[in-house]
């Protein structure tokens, strides 16, 4: 009987520890899901890109938070980030970087109870669309160089208050130009005055046809096309 006994207290501990084991299993799997990352990106040109990594969580689950540490790339200057600063906005214990690149960046989050979480987040740089473009055209002047050259030079045509809302444009160019420039795809930052902006002169022989990305300041962008006439 005591034999018998014994075995039935060990077994009753064993399925005790399991069902203990899942309930924590659960919660932590409940914890895991209540906190997330994300990024948003903005891009400024010569392939660099303003981008900001942050926490996603309730005001509750935030509330509990102290500080955020990132691990950026080994090429930053300080790779270890630590915010403690909540802030006002949606972005919860933001970071705010520049770059070039995307990677994968570890992140501890450090509770006021004490007891650390680690995360990954894979940044991710994006453009998008404008809601609602911007009624600005193109254009361009040319003038003959020579008997089979032509000096071109195409602008954004807009009024001042639309122009001054463009950060920068991008202009590519077709293969032909390929011996006359080091890249086909040109950015131009200066906005100059008046009502034509942006421009980007050049020499051909050809008629050719214009891709061309407008960013605005707000890290969204208008795509255009345009035909060069000589």
């Amino acid at each position: 009987m005591k034999k018998r006994t014994f075995i039935f207290i060990l077994w009753s501990c064993v399925f005790s520890g399991i069902w203990l084991l899942g309930l924590s299993l659960i919660a932590l799997s409940a914890q895991n899901s209540d906190i997330s990352t994300d990024n948003v990106s903005r891009y400024v040109g010569n392939g660099k890109w303003d981008w900001t990594i942050f926490i996603k969580a309730s005001d509750e689950v935030l509330r509990g938070i102290s500080c955020v540490e990132y691990t950026l790339h080994s090429t930053f200057p300080v790779p270890l980030q630590r915010v403690c600063e909540r802030g006002s906005g949606v972005y919860a214990f933001g970071l705010t970087m520049n770059g070039w690149g995307t990677f994968l960046v570890p992140i501890k989050i450090i509770y006021k109870s004490g007891t650390p979480r680690y995360l990954k987040h894979m940044l991710v740089f994006e453009s998008k669309p404008v809601d609602k473009p911007l009624k600005i055209s193109v254009d361009d002047t040319s003038s003959s160089a020579d008997r089979n050259l032509w000096e071109w030079t195409v602008y954004i045509c807009g009024t001042s208050e639309d122009l001054d809302q463009i950060k920068l444009v991008q202009y590519s160019l077709p293969p032909l130009f390929a011996d006359a420039y080091t890249e086909e795809v040109h950015e131009v930052f200066d906005r100059a005055s008046g009502r034509r902006g942006f421009a980007l002169s050049g020499i051909g022989k050809e008629e050719f046809d214009l891709k061309i990305r407008v960013f605005y300041n707000s890290g969204r962008y208008q795509d255009l096309r345009h035909h060069v006439k000589f």
